[in-house]
């Protein structure tokens, strides 16, 4: 009875006090806890879409895209995530599986952020991406189920204009110093094509914003290269010594719906009126010939003008019914008429025009060559991972359709000087490719890409060049026996055992030797890359 009392006064005082609520489970912690339940993906999709949310297929990326990584499972941490460019896939896929980025790979990696979006990874470049450049979207192995590898898959950014735009350039230049008062245009040239925006391109200076028009304009007419182009016309005169600025904002917007901007030009007005703008003399390589102001390398299928002013200007040439543009902010250029059937006379029209919109016109006539030998330098290796210079070489490509014999051709690595001579006969089969070397090399040097013994070698004396090819890289010229210029490099660094390679369609003749026509890679001697 005792005890029972006890237990009915015990309840009745519970009865009495306030007992704490049960715990409240938040929405977020369900998520969270149902996140964990849910399993990591072994398997990823990749969805690439622009910034108006239309669909791109990887191989044909807009310039500035939304990449989202989905599963079969949910992912929980995006910076496992990761975007990098020009770089091979497996090794990325290697890296991927080491506890930390290798400072090489980190090198590669593109600003991005990095989302989580309901189980999604979403990634975000913090700039436009290069056209037809090459990306490798990369997942660690802890971003996945437990026995699965790294992930890797290819983007590759499409080279349409519609594909995004950027602002690339102006006129007048970022960075002009003495430009007239009276200046009656500026342009800002954008990579790609736009959607609206002209009036978010302005012209402040010290006074504030200047009154003016500023509309769409044709860049082929100012002489930039493609894109599209936006003109501003000042409505009064510039205050003379006086700091200006073009800007563009992040309201003008391309066709993917990405920004092109923002985009700033300075520049600084003359105190006084400044001289005309004229062409000046420039030297010219042993293969160019001296035709007015300029210096004129012809061949087979082409004719190129290297050409000067003393200020900013902007340089047409039309012959032959072929037309070039340059704006040459620095008054240099280089511009070619491309095209052009061989031993033909062309008339030239070769005009120049400065920033308030004077001119001046050179005319004349030359002929192009008869047909050159389709030779091509394909690959330079120039810092050998074997002993220097005697494991240089520069392979070059017959592309015709017959034999060709190298017997008196040079290699120089100027452009005011013949070179090294091909002293003896070397015959280069139709298709077929041919190692320049010095004498001393060594085709199987095991320090070295090995070279297939049946690859024609043409030795030309104790090193290539001047005493050898320099590992800071040097531009390379391969002329005839009548000094026609038939193919040349450009001056790049490659790093010990790598190559300057040329692109794969880059131009076989390669007479230019554009940059932009070779990449840095694997040496592959007497083999197609």
């Amino acid at each position: 009875m005792h005890n029972a009392w006890i237990t009915l006064l015990l309840l009745s005082f519970t009865g009495c006090l306030e007992l704490p609520d049960a715990p409240v489970r938040l929405p977020e912690a369900d998520a969270a806890a149902d996140a964990r339940a849910r399993p990591l993906p072994r398997a990823v999709f990749v969805e690439v879409r622009d910034h108006n949310g239309v669909a791109h297929v990887r191989h044909e990326s807009p310039t500035w895209p939304r990449i989202r990584l989905t599963g079969d499972g949910i992912f929980t941490d995006a910076s496992l995530a990761v975007l990098v460019e020009d770089m091979s896939a497996d090794a990325l896929r290697a890296d991927l599986g080491s506890p930390s980025l290798d400072a090489r790979t980190r090198a590669f990696v593109v600003d991005t952020a990095r989302l989580l979006d309901g189980g999604d990874i979403v990634l975000e470049p913090r700039r436009h991406l290069s056209r037809g450049a090459h990306y490798l979207v990369g997942l660690d192995p802890d971003a996945l189920d437990d026995d699965a590898e790294a992930y890797v898959t290819e983007l590759i950014v499409s080279t349409e204009a519609t594909a995004g735009a950027w602002a690339v350039e102006s006129w007048p230049a970022d960075g002009t110093f003495g430009v007239p008062s009276s200046l009656p245009l500026l342009a800002v040239r954008f990579d790609g094509s736009l959607a609206l925006g002209p009036d978010s391109l302005v012209l402040e200076g010290p006074g504030g914003v200047v009154a003016g028009t500023a509309a769409p304009v044709s860049c082929v007419t100012l002489g930039f290269g493609p894109g599209s182009c936006i003109a501003v016309r000042p409505g009064a005169t510039l205050a003379h010594g006086a700091p200006y600025t073009l800007r563009v904002d992040d309201r003008v917007i391309d066709r993917t719906g990405a920004p092109a901007g923002p985009f700033i030009a300075e520049f600084v007005t003359a105190e006084a009126p400044p001289a005309e703008v004229q062409f000046v003399g420039v030297t010219c390589a042993i293969d160019e010939e001296a035709l007015g102001p300029a210096c004129v390398l012809v061949d087979d299928q082409r004719i190129s003008l290297h050409v000067a002013a003393t200020g900013p200007a902007r340089f047409f040439v039309t012959g032959g019914g072929r037309s070039d543009a340059v704006v040459a902010p620095r008054g240099a250029a280089r511009l070619t008429l491309e095209g052009l059937p061989a031993g033909t006379m062309v008339t030239v029209e070769l005009r120049l025009v400065d920033l308030v919109l004077r001119e001046r016109v050179h005319s004349f006539e030359v002929a192009t060559t008869p047909p050159l030998a389709p030779l091509s330098i394909t690959e330079v290796r120039a810092d050998p991972s074997g002993p220097e210079p005697a494991q240089e070489y520069v392979e070059v490509l017959n592309s015709g359709a017959m034999p060709l014999d190298l017997a008196g051709f040079w290699l120089a690595d100027r452009e005011d000087r013949e070179g090294d001579v091909v002293p003896r006969s070397v015959v280069v089969p139709a298709g077929g490719r041919v190692l320049l070397v010095a004498d001393g090399f060594d085709p199987r040097h095991p320090a070295d890409a090995p070279v297939p013994a049946g690859v024609p070698l043409a030795r030309l004396g104790t090193s290539l060049a001047s005493g050898g090819l320099s590992n800071a890289g040097e531009a390379l010229f391969l002329r005839d026996a009548e000094g026609h210029r038939v193919s040349a490099a450009p001056k790049t660094t490659t790093g010990a055992g790598q190559c300057l390679v040329r692109r794969s369609g880059a131009g076989r003749d390669g007479r230019r030797g554009d940059v932009d026509a070779f990449v840095v890679g694997p040496c592959t001697p007497g083999r197609e890359p």
